[in-house]
C-alpha cells in the first residue's frame, strides 16, 4: 500500500508539473497563482503546497525537469566519448533535436525568454542557471583546447574563444526555432549549421560532412 501511495504522490508531482508548463506559458510567471496551477492539474492547492514550498520552488523543478537531462547526457558523453570532434557533434546534435521538437524543452525555453521577468524572488534560480551555463562554457573550452593539442582543431584557434562561440550558436539556433517556429524549420537543416560551425574550427585534414551523419 505504501508503494502505491508514493507512486500516486509521484503521479501528482508529475501532474503539477505538467500544468506549470501549460499556465507559465499561457499566462507567464508573474501573473501565475499556485491556485492557477491547482486547477489546470485538477488538485487543491493544498496538494501543491504539499510537493512544492512556493511558486519559485515549482519553477525551479520545472526547469530542472527539462534542463536536467541534458546536464546528464553532456556528462555521459565526456565519460564515454575521447574525440573532441565527437563530443562537440554528439551534443550539437542532441540539441538541436530536443530544442526543435522535444515539448517540455521548448516550453521551458519559452517561459524563460518570453514569459519570464526576473524578480528578486527568482534570482537564486537565475544565479544558480548562470553558473551552470559557466561551468558549460568552461567544459566546452576543455574540449577546444584538447582538440587545439591533438591537431583536431585549428592550431590558431583560441579554445576560449571557440568556447563562447558553440554556446552561442546551439542557444542562438534554439531561440531563433521558438521565435520563428513556423517561418524557420532549424530542425531541417540542423546537419547543416553543424557542419557550417565545425569546419570553421577543424583542422584542414578533418572533413566535417564525413563525421556528421
Amino acid at each position: 500500500m505504501a508503494r502505491k501511495t508514493k507512486e500516486e504522490a509521484e503521479k501528482t508531482r508529475q501532474a503539477i508539473i505538467e500544468s506549470a508548463f501549460r499556465v507559465f506559458r499561457t499566462k507567464g510567471y508573474s501573473k501565475t497563482t499556485l491556485h492557477d496551477i491547482a486547477v489546470e492539474a485538477g488538485v487543491t492547492r493544498g496538494a501543491v503546497y504539499w510537493h512544492f514550498k512556493n511558486k519559485p520552488d515549482v519553477f525551479g523543478q520545472l526547469m530542472d525537469h527539462a534542463f536536467r537531462p541534458f546536464e546528464v547526457f553532456f556528462e555521459g558523453i565526456l565519460e564515454s566519448t575521447t574525440s573532441p570532434i565527437e563530443i562537440l557533434i554528439k551534443f550539437m546534435d542532441a540539441w538541436l533535436s530536443r530544442a526543435t521538437t522535444q515539448s517540455h524543452f521548448r516550453a521551458a525555453f519559452e517561459i524563460v525568454f518570453l514569459m519570464t521577468e526576473w524578480s528578486d524572488e527568482l534570482m537564486p534560480y537565475k544565479m544558480e542557471y548562470r553558473s551552470m551555463e559557466l561551468k558549460f562554457i568552461k567544459d566546452i573550452e576543455e574540449i577546444f583546447d584538447k582538440g587545439i593539442k591533438d591537431g583536431s582543431f585549428r592550431a590558431d584557434l583560441n579554445a576560449h574563444t571557440a568556447a563562447v562561440y558553440y554556446y552561442s550558436n546551439i542557444f542562438g539556433l534554439a531561440q531563433v526555432s521558438l521565435f520563428f517556429e513556423e517561418q524557420l524549420e532549424i530542425g531541417k537543416s540542423k546537419r547543416d549549421y553543424m557542419i557550417m560551425f565545425l569546419n570553421s574550427c577543424a583542422a584542414e585534414e578533418y572533413d566535417i560532412s564525413e563525421l556528421i551523419a
